[in-house]
């Protein structure tokens, strides 16, 4: 497990080593591809193998195995020889750290080991199919054990320490050195059997990413939908000024709710398919085509589970949703916003949105600052939603009771106009923000808003009748 010193030798010292990079990618791969047929044949419910060992010990007993003389197996093999078989970017990193082995070279074993990491659990997704995304077995993740994340990450720490440790003293010892594959195999079958509940026994990054194959498409979904862009509207300038121009409507909330009742979706979808009607309206008034326009709003999904009902917090992803601008009939904007806001809720791109949200509390205020600054020059949305549910009660402040409150939420750089719905006290109240100098007619828009919510409720009265 030594890296390829020979072979540095004979190359130049910036030739790079594509055939071992690719070799590395190909031993993680190898390891993930094992690792999914081994947890599926012993995990799965169905599983003849799980059926018959009740025992969990001795299922991961028999998984360690397995895995360990799999790593031997790549270790020894003439090509795990060539590359050095690394297969983990901590050892990677490790011979880095003691001049063992080149920058470059080192970040290109890292990338090509997360690489084949991924192509590994793909390629056990599409020949094994559903059973590898089975709860019991879940793509072989690694995740925490009820002992919580603090004693996963001293676990850990304490077995990749020792794997390391032990790596070193053995490749280094003349007597010992051929024996390394062994020291390793066996390391990892002893940490599956036993530490397995822990942490789940990662011991390797790209190990672990690997097997988060619903956040790693999500992350991709996520990131090919924000750099696509949206298409340019009168509400949409290069840039907006320092001054704001304010508006604020109020609707019956129970008026809402019947729509919702007789056409289906929820009360948010109401309020998109509002949006979307008035915006229809709004940009067709001053003859923009919206037949081919691709218009999208910053929606906050509802990402909170049942179980967390009663937690506090905010458990949103914030998510860009198409609206149905072309579509002339009320109630089929209405049934185009359902499904697309389904559809976001199902999809991968929650979990890699709070996977970014969690890597950004631990990150620099300062740094998260200046990202989103220059996120939005390229945001591919053109205007933010937001719809909070709010008390059904009222509030007072010194003994007087609040009527009414209209939420406000800020510019993006290149979005003139925004809209926040809060429901209160019974009612439904539209706070609209804009640019002073790129909307001057903001009141137009308020006034699409209240044509296309009676056509909503035309359309509910309409239903009521015929059912």
């Amino acid at each position: 497990m030594q890296p390829a010193t020979e072979i540095r030798n004979e190359r130049s010292a910036g030739e790079l080593y594509w055939r071992e990079y690719w070799i590395e990618a190909g031993a993680l791969a190898t390891f993930m591809l094992a690792a999914c047929v081994f947890g599926v044949l012993l995990e799965h419910p169905s599983s003849a193998a799980h059926q018959s060992i009740d025992a969990p010990l001795l299922r991961r007993a028999l998984m360690g195995a397995a895995m360990g003389l799999t790593a031997v197996a790549i270790i020894s093999s003439h090509w795990g020889q060539r590359s050095g078989a690394h297969m983990n970017p901590a050892l990677t990193l490790t011979y880095w750290a003691l001049g063992k082995i080149r920058s470059r070279d080192a970040l290109l074993y890292v990338a090509f080991q997360f690489l084949g990491g991924a192509a590994g659990v793909a390629a056990a997704a599409a020949v094994i199919g559903p059973p590898l995304g089975d709860a019991a077995v879940d793509f072989v993740a690694t995740r925490p054990g009820p002992d919580g994340a603090g004693a996963a990450f001293a676990a850990e720490l304490g077995i990749s320490t020792l794997l390391m440790g032990t790596v070193l003293v053995t490749s280094n010892s003349p007597r010992l050195a051929h024996s390394t594959p062994l020291f390793a195999g066996a390391l990892v079958a002893l940490y599956i059997t036993l530490e397995t509940p822990l942490s789940g026994m990662s011991v390797n990054p790209a190990r672990t990413l690997a097997s988060v194959r619903d956040v790693a498409q999500g992350a991709v979904e996520v990131v090919r939908g924000k750099l696509r862009p949206a298409s340019r509207t009168p509400l949409n300038p290069d840039a907006i000024g320092p001054h704001r121009r304010l508006d604020w409507i109020r609707f019956d909330l129970d008026e809402a709710k019947e729509v919702k009742r007789h056409l289906g979706g929820k009360l948010n979808d109401v309020v998109l398919a509002a949006v979307a009607g008035a915006l229809r309206r709004y940009l067709r008034a001053r003859r923009v085509p919206v037949v081919d326009l691709d218009f999208r709003v910053v929606v906050p999904v509802n990402t909170r589970p049942v179980s967390a009902q009663s937690t506090l917090g905010n458990r949103v992803a914030p998510m860009l949703a198409r609206l149905p601008l072309e579509n002339r009939d009320a109630r089929g904007r209405l049934r185009q916003v359902a499904e697309t806001s389904r559809a976001l809720k199902d999809s991968r791109q929650v979990q890699a949105i709070g996977l970014f949200e969690d890597l950004a509390n631990w990150a620099n205020a300062a740094l998260i600052s200046a990202l989103v600054r220059r996120a939005t020059r390229w945001w591919s949305g053109n205007m933010i939603v937001t719809n909070i549910h709010g008390p059904p009660f009222p509030f007072y402040l010194l003994g007087a009771r609040v009527l009414e409150c209209y939420p406000m939420i800020p510019l993006l750089a290149n979005q003139a106009v925004s809209i926040a719905i809060l429901s209160y006290g019974g009612g439904l109240h539209w706070g609209f923000n804009s640019d002073w100098d790129a909307v001057p007619d903001l009141h137009d828009l308020v006034q699409c808003v209240v044509d296309e919510f009676a056509a909503l409720e035309q359309a509910a009265a309409q239903e009521s009748v015929t059912a």
